[in-house]
């Protein structure tokens, strides 16, 4: 864990001047976003996410294994008068600990660890929605995002990984048609996790 922890106090070393911006399916669905409720950040890095949930009016969670850009979201999100709850730990271990925590909205972008993806469904309130968006496997441009499989979905992937939950918006695009055109090398879905009746 350590190793990981020290990647990414690394990589966010000096990224206070970066301004993060919110993954695209969160930008092109934000009108399926509720007007009130809680959202939670997963591996958040700079938190274009968690700013973006913040000036919807959504009372938002942060979570990111480096302390460097946990520092660096706090700032930002003082410098637009956004009051966000900012944690440095990895995932797997808040996701533990925060057991009894749901949330109306959980956002994950350019993470994936699949061992997780059922616990995040239980993290899940009724009617809730996830917005998850990561890298493919079938990328359109092979050097864009990480190179190991682990990382990588396969085509179709987070349609099984929410099967239970109402389908909301699902994009895949694979490696198909004009390369160089549209959203590629990333798949993402909105899942509604339906309500007992």
């Amino acid at each position: 864990m350590s190793n990981t922890r020290d990647k990414w106090e690394k990589i966010y070393a000096n990224a206070s001047d970066v301004v993060a911006q919110p993954c695209e399916v969160l930008r092109r669905y934000r009108h399926l976003l509720p007007e009130a409720g809680t959202a939670v950040d997963i591996a958040c890095g700079l938190g274009g996410n968690a700013l973006f949930l913040a000036d919807q009016g959504i009372r938002t969670t942060a979570v990111d294994i480096s302390n460097n850009a946990i520092d660096a979201l706090k700032c930002r999100a003082e410098e637009r008068g956004f009051t966000l709850d900012c944690i440095a730990a990895p995932v797997e271990d808040w996701l533990i600990e925060s057991d009894d925590r749901c949330f109306d909205v959980i956002v994950v972008s350019r993470f994936l660890d699949r061992t997780l993806l059922p616990r995040l469904i239980d993290h899940l309130s009724p009617g809730g929605l996830v917005y998850y968006q990561t890298f493919t496997a079938d990328k359109a441009q092979p050097s864009s995002g990480p190179s190991n499989p682990e990382y990588l979905l396969k085509p179709n992937e987070l349609l099984r990984y929410f099967e239970h939950l109402v389908i909301r918006a699902f994009y895949d695009p694979g490696s198909i048609g004009r390369q160089h055109e549209g959203f590629r090398n990333e798949s993402y879905l909105v899942a509604q996790k339906p309500v007992k009746k």
